[in-house]
């Protein structure tokens, strides 16, 4: 995926002011952004006068800028700042620093006054901006932009992705359907066709199943499942695999059910287990929106992602009980130990091989991104997954939640969310709100 690019520029007022002090924190606020997986743009000098901001404005605008970082070096007048901002639409940071020691002289920086002043002009402009206040070392303003730079990168994401939609949604699963060009207008991911047919079409041609059944037995524990249920598991996954390298795929969303089960006596869990386990985010049941909102919580931490219902609740322990069929990859699991490699276990689901596993604890965030009318909302919640038995076969997980779980169920009801959700094991609510913001996308947090 393409880096995040941030423009950077120190805002100065000399001989007024020292641009001393400015051009150490610059130096200190760069080295920070060097450490990160960003590619930084600076200005070619102190921006001074509103020639150089018109220059700067030119070369940050050549480049595609995603982010413009302003250090209000020294103390400025409101053109230098606005003369950069108003030529280049993207998110803005505009950074102050603290005055030096004071020793009963003159105003040695003026950096709050002028980011205080510089962002009454640029918010009268009708643009929005995060504000930083500190040295560049301070740890909050560190979170707070590497939590601006992940937004923005799973915005630049989105734009590029490619969904692989193995067939159409199951039968009766309205929840699955969506609006394949409002998604790619506002959010930004194609939608890559595929019918099952053309992933069956793979299957015969498929070479080395052996060794992929030979891996799983190695690692995992089977019961069940025979000889010719690993073989066929593993076809399917090695075909699907090489639709995914042939259309340069991000993620998929499987028609799962009934044709897979009903006609060749296979299903689909292995295969998007296997998929998520090598960071390739898919959804089952063909659901779109859910496959969505897996990549966006795996761009936003960088973690493996699963898919799951919501299937009860105890109010005693104000927890969810989540739960899915045996797709979860297995990197979730607490140990290789734990991972049964099984049957389906619905009944009459045919013969399909499934991953069956209680998810491991840990601190997590619950998401999904759902549309209604003409317009998109997501589902935030956190809450901490606690050690879970095998109470139901396939992948259960009890999650303690952070709010009343009985209120939390009834805004999901009253509010029409659909069955399918995405979790991961990370606190990104603050990173979702901020992307739901610059998405216009209606953040409903619980």
């Amino acid at each position: 995926m393409p880096k995040v690019k941030i423009g950077f520029a120190v805002t100065a007022l000399p001989p007024y002011y020292d641009t001393k002090y400015a051009r150490k924190n610059a130096d200190e606020i760069l080295k920070h952004l060097e450490s990160l997986d960003v590619e930084v743009l600076e200005a070619e000098s102190l921006v001074t006068s509103w020639q150089e901001a018109k220059a700067t404005a030119e070369k940050f605008r050549k480049e595609n800028v995603d982010l413009l970082l302003i250090l209000c070096g020294t103390f400025t007048l409101d053109d230098l700042l606005t003369a950069i901002v108003k030529e280049i639409d993207v998110p803005l940071m505009i950074w102050a620093i603290p005055e030096p020691p004071l020793k009963g002289g003159p105003l040695p920086c003026g950096s709050l006054l002028a980011a205080v002043m510089n962002g009454s002009a640029i918010r009268r402009m009708g643009k929005h901006y995060d504000f930083l206040y500190g040295k560049p070392n301070d740890a909050k303003l560190l979170k707070q932009i590497t939590r601006i730079i992940k937004v923005t990168q799973t915005i630049k994401n989105l734009k590029v992705m490619r969904i692989g939609m193995v067939g159409y949604r199951p039968p009766g699963f309205y929840a699955c359907t969506f609006d394949e060009l409002e998604l790619r207008n506002s959010i930004g991911p194609e939608i890559v066709h595929i019918d099952l047919s053309e992933v069956l079409g793979e299957f015969d041609k498929v070479s080395h199943e052996e060794t992929v059944v030979a891996d799983v037995k190695k690692r995992f524990r089977i019961d069940g499942p025979t000889q010719e249920d690993m073989t066929n598991t593993a076809k399917l996954y090695l075909s699907l695999r090489k639709i995914v390298e042939r259309e340069k795929l991000t993620c998929t969303a499987i028609k799962c059910w009934p044709e897979l089960r009903d006609q060749h006596d296979m299903g689909a869990c292995f295969t998007l287990s296997r998929l998520n386990d090598e960071g390739i985010m898919s959804a089952c049941e063909a659901d779109i929106y859910g496959a969505v909102t897996m990549s966006m919580l795996h761009s936003l931490t960088g973690k493996i992602v699963y898919f799951t219902d919501l299937i009860s609740i105890d109010e005693k322990k104000n927890t969810f009980l989540m739960w899915h069929c045996g797709s979860t990859p297995t990197k979730l699991a607490e140990a290789p130990s734990s991972v049964t490699i099984r049957r389906f276990s619905i009944p009459g689901f045919g013969r399909g091989v499934t991953t069956e596993f209680p998810i491991k604890p840990g601190r997590v965030t619950i998401a999904r991104l759902s549309a209604i009318k003409d317009s998109y909302r997501m589902f935030i919640c956190g809450g901490e997954a606690l050690k879970t038995e095998m109470v139901v076969r396939g992948n259960p997980s009890e999650v303690k939640l952070d709010s009343n779980v009985r209120e939390v169920l009834g805004k999901i009801v009253t509010e029409g969310f659909e069955h399918h959700y995405a979790v991961v094991h990370a606190d990104v609510k603050e990173e979702l709100i901020e992307l739901c913001n610059r998405l216009k996308i209606e953040a409903v947090v619980t």
